[in-house]
């Protein structure tokens, strides 16, 4: 028998935190029934602009196929402030990094926000720590992962994420293809004044396919070369074309 949870039981994993005189209390209360999420705006098969649109938080967290969140979420809850957080630094600060929409604002279609918001939003109620370590994203040829699940989640991880002097990573299963991911990043970065002043030194080290934080977080391209690896303490690895790495069974 399959019970099928109503739109106010999943409502209840919606949260936000309390705050007062404009700072949070370390409390919970209940989350909104709306959030703000950027719609594109298509014709003729091209992106011709955006706009905000109202979407209840719980179709966006399952409109993902064969993937229901809150079918094993007792104990988490869905952070509204956090979405807040992460939708504004990826509609503000990122943009895309080649194509005929190069340099203008990275707008995520739905699909791709409701990866965000399931990826960074979920959060356990005792710890406040996200909910997923590890996530595999299968997506077809030429839709744009590399920039939407590689570049774009590397600048979270190292400029919105709390962990301080992180170690963060991308590899692929050759130098190249870790490269397409820096690169996206790099220019990014480059391109964004905000961005590029927080970086040690206020550079892209191009040499080294490597960049440092004023707070000591780090971000380095690695080979494919597991065995060399040893010592690392990552809190983010970018994984390109897991099916093209000759030891991924091992």
């Amino acid at each position: 028998m399959t019970i099928e949870l109503e739109l106010p039981a999943y409502q209840s994993f919606i949260k936000q935190q309390e705050i007062k005189d404009g700072q949070p209390t370390g409390k919970l209360k209940a989350g909104p029934k709306k959030i703000r999420v950027p719609d594109t705006i298509f014709e003729k098969g091209r992106m011709i602009g955006w706009k905000w649109t109202e979407r209840s938080p719980v179709s966006l967290l399952k409109m993902l196929p064969d993937y229901d969140p809150f079918a094993s979420a007792e104990g988490y809850y869905f952070d509204t402030n956090e979405w807040d957080r992460i939708i504004a630094f990826i509609v503000n600060e990122c943009v895309y990094p080649e194509g005929e929409l190069t340099g203008k604002p990275f707008i995520p279609e739905l699909w791709q926000s409701a990866i965000y918001a399931n990826l960074f939003c979920w959060k356990s109620v005792e710890t406040g720590l996200r909910r997923y370590r590890e996530c595999f994203i299968y997506v077809p040829r030429k839709n744009g992962k590399t920039t939407a699940f590689g570049a774009i989640i590397t600048l979270i991880m190292f400029f919105v994420d709390s962990e301080k002097r992180s170690q963060n990573f991308c590899c692929a299963a050759d130098s190249d293809q870790a490269t397409v991911n820096f690169r996206h990043s790099q220019y990014m970065i480059e391109n964004n004044p905000r961005l590029i002043s927080r970086l040690k030194e206020k550079r892209v080290y191009r040499s080294t396919k490597s960049f440092e934080h004023t707070d000591g977080a780090s971000f380095k391209v690695l080979s494919s070369v597991a065995d060399t690896k040893h010592g690392l303490s990552p809190n983010f690895v970018y994984v390109d074309e897991v099916h093209a790495h000759p030891h991924r069974y091992r």
